[in-house]
């Protein structure tokens, strides 16, 4: 601990602390000999009871910390100007960085003004990050890796230039080498974290991190709320709310750039500092980012910087007026310097626009807040870069522009008559809005109002000041048009083309090479990136009305010629109130023609759900219109292309059936004019793993449609196929050991586990993630573990229940996000054991299901658990609800059935059988009638039953 006036060096004067951290303590000096000029001074002071190696390694830790940044020499970066070592304690000495980070900034904007920062600012701000992090990127031999990028260690110094502080976990990135090297360790703050920080990958750190951290510090600023972390959006990646659903008044272009910067997988991401500034708009990274007048966002950062850190630090956007006579000013300053500390000094009287000179306030107490100073200046402060206002601002007009042909109507809802339409890349005058602000009325060519759905558009201009306008009297009900065919939607004969949404990831066009239904059909050809959102919106010239030939329509209907891809195709429906909800067709996992439909089924989660527009009610308002058409990806973050053919839409008014899986292909009702019914495309397709009982394990695939085999790994067993059709395993020797995925093909083998000892892999339903079970710590306990990231060998994360690691084995990821096991409840008694569930992400939450410790979990749908049992003598397939309750019996005969896997859809299981006296693979329904043979397997699966099991996929 330093005494203020004590003298470090002969130079440095303490003349207070600024605050303690993790890495040492800070203090605020000034130099003896150079007029008083301030410095931050960092001292590391060893760790009292530390064994002399972890001395020597914070020591070193903090020697490279100091060289690391004194080589620096930017303006978006901290300079060091000294470094040296008194006794045991060692010193850094850094030029003082006054202002306010950025979250503060953000938190006092918000509470002055509730909304989040205006986007021209921080871009302002995020392409001088962007101009620091190319510079320390590119430093050679060893480019440098912040890894903790957050608002909280940027600072907005008082003249709009950003600093980039807080070094406490740089790396050294080493080309030559295997990774990098860690100055210091440690993880970053878990928002701002990327998939790569977390524990036992700190090797795989590089400049993607960084830039993760920055996109996600952006979309903090720019919504007022932090992403969803990387951990949350593995279990599910729809905890991440889009940035424009948080605020519409984002640019789509900055969105995704946002999102790009922090996808999961650093190869989705940005792959430099200069790609990512040029996504956003800005010159070239490595040309100078210091504010000038001419750039857009000098207005608002010098405004944020300089005249509006008000008696509270609040911020306005450019458009602020200047009060009307000058008001004393105050600066809160703060320092972050490995440590976060705070200092706030008053201003000494302003009469030129120089930076201020501070007298600073010191107490021995070291804050986490500014503390708030009786400001003494007698004038305003008026930066160089900034001309005074001398009148007020008049706000834009705002506009509306039109990426795609839009409809318009007479009033706020589809109910009104269409009216014509608002060209691509054509602009409108916004007059009013309705009371939910989902419709936007517009100034028409001829003085009349005409109104156009908000969500098909982009607003511009000052659309905060348009007011509610009482909407024209409702439309007097006139009769049911009637389409040229009873229930008819869509034929797709002729037409113009559906544009694409913002997401330009797909092509529609009219095509007579594959056609059911007349001379035409809608061809929806798609080239995915691999990106989370790898999805593309087919949105109809004007929403379609969809009218049942009697009562409401329940659904639509689609001749679909799949390509067995597996994506969903979804229906996207509007309703009178303007809301748009998904309904799902399923999923493409057929070949050739089929009929899909997609049910207007509320009670369903997704892809099923609220898309956009007014307050989600949980129901659709009639009258609906066909508002588009989407093909999503599966899985989400893959790249893939290809198409699909639709023809002929058609509205059904059939009752919806009553527990049936949302995303199950089923068969078009007689009021649809169906042709007779296809067999769901499990019975006739996909592919069935089991492994091979033989003298050497082989994973052996099975060609349901026609009963083909082949071997997919020599000396592997215990594969799960995931919805893309990639295998997990377990290798059982001959240079194999390791768990590994591995394509149907038998190509593309990579090896994704760390230790021999992994058993029983099972996807993740994002198919991100594996879970299994290991002896790999040594004891001979088997443990549940988690593998986050199968893309590269990763060290696995053990499953606890509080602070107890779950002890157990045959784990199965559930399709509801939880993890079924047999073991028994060692967190607790440890005395009830069977087949227990508990959530994957951490929180425990154990339900026992089954009562057997040598029940064996197989497989699941949803939240449908299947599982083998001996409870009767033989082995027995049985289900029970993740959740718990009472089992049933699916198989019941004197011989042995076990190892069961759900079809794709859910609606048909497989099974391990010799109930007819030698081995094979059976098929039944899904609720345990119509057993079948499908192949027989003369070798059997193996001696050890207790962990075999099929897998069902695409």
């Amino acid at each position: 601990m330093l005494n203020d006036g004590q003298i470090l060096q002969g130079n440095y004067r303490i003349v207070g602390s600024l605050g303690h951290g993790g890495m040492g303590s800070v203090y605020l000096a000034e130099h003896t000999r150079l007029g008083g000029r301030k410095f931050a001074i960092k001292e590391s002071v060893p760790e009292a009871n530390a064994d002399p190696q972890t001395l020597a390694d914070l020591r070193n830790q903090f020697y490279v910390e100091a060289k690391t940044l004194a080589a620096l020499d930017h303006p978006n970066l901290p300079k060091v100007s000294d470094y040296f070592a008194i006794g045991d304690n060692e010193y850094l000495v850094m030029d003082l960085v006054e202002g306010e980070d950025l979250q503060q900034v953000l938190d006092h904007h918000v509470q002055q003004f509730h909304m989040p920062l205006p986007e021209t600012a921080v871009l302002g701000w995020a392409y001088q990050v962007l101009n620091a992090l190319e510079y320390m990127h590119g430093q050679r031999p060893a480019p440098i890796i912040h890894r903790d990028i957050k608002p909280g260690n940027i600072i907005l110094t008082p003249t709009g230039v950003v600093k980039l502080v807080d070094f406490g976990l740089v790396k050294l990135l080493d080309h030559d080498g295997q990774g990098t090297s860690a100055a210091l360790r440690g993880m970053g703050t878990p928002a701002y974290t990327a998939l790569e920080q977390y524990p036992g990958n700190e090797s795989h750190t590089d400049a993607r991190t960084d830039l993760y951290g920055l996109g996600a510090t952006m979309y903090h600023l720019l919504t007022g709320v932090p992403p969803a972390n990387v951990r949350d959006r593995l279990l599910n990646p729809k905890t991440l709310d889009k940035p424009r659903n948080l605020n519409p008044k984002l640019s789509t272009r900055t969105e995704a750039a946002i999102l790009k910067a922090i996808e999961v997988h650093p190869d989705q991401r940005f792959q430099s500092a200069d790609e990512m500034s040029g996504a956003l708009g800005a010159a070239k990274v490595g040309q100078s980012t210091v504010p000038t007048s001419k750039r857009s966002w000098i207005a608002p950062v010098a405004i944020l910087a300089a005249v509006l850190l008000l008696a509270g630090g609040a911020l306005a956007w450019a458009q602020f007026n200047p009060p009307e006579s000058p008001k004393p000013t105050l600066w809160s300053a703060t320092i972050v310097v490995g440590a976060t500390a705070t200092y706030t000094p008053t201003l000494a009287t302003l009469t030129s626009t120089k930076e201020p000179t501070v007298q600073p306030v010191v107490t021995d107490t070291p804050t986490s807040m500014p503390t708030e100073v009786t400001p003494t200046p007698t004038s305003t402060i008026a930066p160089t870069d900034t001309p005074s206002p001398t009148a007020t601002e008049t706000p834009t007009v705002p506009k509306v522009v039109a990426s795609s042909e839009t409809s318009l109507y007479a009033g706020p809802g589809t109910a009104y008559a269409a009216v014509g339409s608002l060209p691509a890349e054509s602009e409108a005058k916004i007059t009013g809005k309705n009371q939910d602000g989902t419709w936007w009325e517009l100034e028409g060519a001829d003085g009349a109002s005409v109104w156009i759905i908000a969500n098909r558009v982009e607003a511009t201009g000052a659309v905060n000041t348009v007011e509610v306008v009482p909407a024209p009297p409702t439309p007097t009900a006139s009769p049911t048009p009637t389409p040229p065919r009873p229930g008819l939607v869509a034929d797709f004969e002729q037409g113009p083309v559906w544009p694409t949404g913002e997401q330009k990831y797909g092509q529609f066009a009219l095509s007579r090479e594959q056609v059911r239904v007349g001379t035409s059909a809608a061809q929806l050809s798609y080239d995915f990136p691999a990106v989370i959102d790898n999805f593309v919106v087919f949105l109809a010239p004007s929403p379609i009305a969809i009218w049942a030939q009697s009562g409401q329509p329940t659904g639509l209907v689609a001749w679909v010629y799949g390509n067995g891809s597996g994506h969903f195709l979804n229906a996207w429906v509007q309703d009178r109130a303007g809301e748009v909800r998904s309904y799902t067709f399923g999923r493409v996992l057929h070949n050739g023609w089929q009929q899909m439909t997609a049910w207007f089924d509320d009670t369903q989660d997704w892809p099923n759900g609220h898309i956009s527009g007014t307050e989600d009610n949980g129901v659709l308002d009639y009258p609906v219109s066909l508002y588009a058409l989407v093909l999503d990806g599966v899985p989400d973050g893959e790249a893939s292309s290809g198409a699909i053919t639709l023809d002929e839409i058609l509205s059904t008014d059939e009752p919806i059936p009553v527990g049936r899986p949302a995303a199950s292909q089923v068969s078009t009702s007689q009021n649809a004019q169906a042709s007779t019914p296809v067999t769901p495309p499990s019975a006739l397709g996909g592919t069935i793993l089991y492994t091979q009982g033989d003298s050497q394990t082989n994973v052996i695939a099975v060609d349901v449609a026609n009963g083909n085999t082949w071997v997919v790994a020599g000396n592997a067993r215990q594969a799960d196929i995931g919805a893309d059709s990639l295998i997990i395993a377990d290798g059982t020797g001959a240079g194999r050991n390791n768990l590994f995925t591995v394509r149907r093909d038998g190509s593309g083998e990579r090896v994704v586990g760390l230790h021999t000892e992994d058993s029983y892999p099972h996807w993740s339903p994002s198919r991100l993630s594996i879970v299994f079970y290991s002896t790999l710590q040594g004891d001979g306990r088997e443990r549940i573990y988690i593998q986050w990231d199968v893309t590269r060998p990763f060290e696995p994360e053990v499953l606890q229940v509080g602070a107890q690691d779950i002890y157990g084995r045959t784990p199965i990821w559930m399709g509801n996000w939880r993890i079924a096991f047999s073991g028994c409840d060692f967190w607790s008694s440890g005395s009830l054991c069977g087949i227990w569930t508990v959530d994957s992400d951490g929180k425990g939450n154990p339900v026992r299901v089954t009562d057997r410790v040598d029940d064996v979990s197989t497989d699941s749908w949803r939240s449908q658990l299947l599982y083998s049992s001996r409870a009767s003598g033989n082995w027995e397939v049985l289900s029970v609800s993740g959740t718990g309750g009472s089992t049933e019996n699916l198989t019941n005969s004197p011989s042995q059935d076990l190892g069961a896997t759900f079809s794709p859809d859910g609606n048909y299981i497989a099974f391990m059988s010799n109930r007819d006296g030698g081995w094979g693979i059976w098929i039944m329904n899904a609720d345990g009638s119509d057993p079948r043979k499908l192949l027989s397997v003369p070798s059997g699966f193996g001696s050890d039953l207790s962990t075999a099991r099929l897998s069902w996929g695409p």
